[in-house]
């Protein structure tokens, strides 16, 4: 967690990564794959309906058809990839908690996974599935990311870490440096 700002930056840097016909790109650099977006998701309302997340599973894992559909689309390639790190921003780190998911199943352990603003993924997962499967993930928001909260429904299997927010930052403003800012504040008070 030492480089913890410097993985949230590349988490945003689209530079040298693959971009595929959805928008979504991703890199490996320094050992960690790296998961963002160019533009806007088009979502409309199937892509919310809820889709069983790998067919025969013991225990359902439901997420997002349209996130499945594109996750789907890059599993074979990020499986080639040599990683042992994940990070991801906003729909970025949608895509790293399934490349979190799908790394564990090949590999038997997990990677050590930061995600920051994440929206809801998951409709339904079982307890025990997330305890085994996501115990290695850190999810970093700041208090008052409605992105964080979204779509109704859907949730995340962990508690996130709520990152301050500077008084002087106006509330409605969740750009990329009121992240940086509580990344800053958060990493000064854990080496204290």
């Amino acid at each position: 967690m030492e480089n913890l700002l410097g993985m949230f930056l590349n988490s945003l840097d689209k530079d040298g990564g693959t971009v595929t016909p959805s928008g979504t790109w991703y890199k490996v650099v320094d050992r960690t794959l790296y998961f963002g977006r160019v533009g806007k998701a088009k979502k409309g309302l199937g892509s919310l309906l809820p889709a069983i997340m790998y067919k025969g599973m013991k225990k359902k894992v439901y997420i997002r058809k349209g996130l499945l559909k594109e996750w789907n689309q890059i599993k074979g390639k990020i499986a080639k990839l040599d990683f042992d790190t994940i990070a991801g921003y906003r729909h970025g780190a949608e895509l790293a908690l399934l490349a979190h998911e799908d790394f564990y199943s090949r590999y038997g352990r997990q990677p050590d996974t930061y995600i920051f603003s994440c929206p809801n993924v998951f409709f339904y997962i079982d307890k025990s599935v997330a305890r085994a499967r996501f115990w290695n993930v850190a999810e970093f928001t700041v208090k008052g990311d409605l992105s964080t909260r979204l779509p109704l429904f859907y949730s995340k299997p962990f508690k996130p870490i709520v990152l301050e927010r500077r008084s002087d930052m106006p509330f409605r403003n969740f750009k990329t440096s009121l992240y940086a800012d509580g990344i800053i504040d958060f990493m000064d008070r854990a080496s204290k």
